[in-house]
């Protein structure tokens, strides 16, 4: 009797690839590259602005000082507002600049869902964060940047 003769194991259909854990690890990485910006180890300087939260009380203070507005308009889930936060509006410099010359506005938007939010994004058109403007006395929009900068490319900037 000849013993059995070995069989081959039974063909499998070749495996689907299967994209989602990629698309996932992709996604992952793109939110969290931004972060990787954001330096936690500088220390802020120790400056404090006296920032106004009403735009409109700051437009009647203006006309009255006869100074324009400078308004940024940011968010806490906007990584370069956090750096402006930190590392520009924190320095005696720029404390300086903009108090001297400007009643500095600062204009929360991390509420996108916020009546007020809603209105001001619509009011002064803003499509991207941070972005700030200067105002004349009257409120009419003299200048607009939209993005982070540097305390020298702010001052710059200002200085315009």
């Amino acid at each position: 009797m000849q013993p059995p003769s070995p069989t081959l194991p039974e063909a499998r259909p070749p495996r689907q690839f299967n994209a989602l854990p990629l698309i996932l690890i992709i996604a992952a990485a793109a939110v969290a590259i931004p972060f990787l910006f954001v330096s936690p180890s500088k220390p802020a300087g120790d400056a404090v602005i006296n920032w106004r939260t009403d735009i409109d009380a700051a437009l009647t203070e203006a006309k009255s000082t006869n100074k324009p507005l400078f308004v940024d308009f940011m968010a806490d889930w906007c990584p370069p507002c956090k750096v402006m936060k930190r590392e520009v509006f924190s320095l005696p410099e720029v404390k300086a600049h903009l108090e001297s010359k400007f009643i500095p506005v600062k204009l929360d938007m991390t509420d996108r869902n916020a009546e007020r939010t809603r209105e001001l994004g619509g009011r002064f058109r803003i499509k991207y964060l941070p972005t700030m403007l200067v105002l004349d006395a009257e409120g009419n929009e003299r200048h607009r940047e939209s993005g982070g900068m540097s305390a020298e490319e702010l001052i710059a900037w200002l200085s315009k």
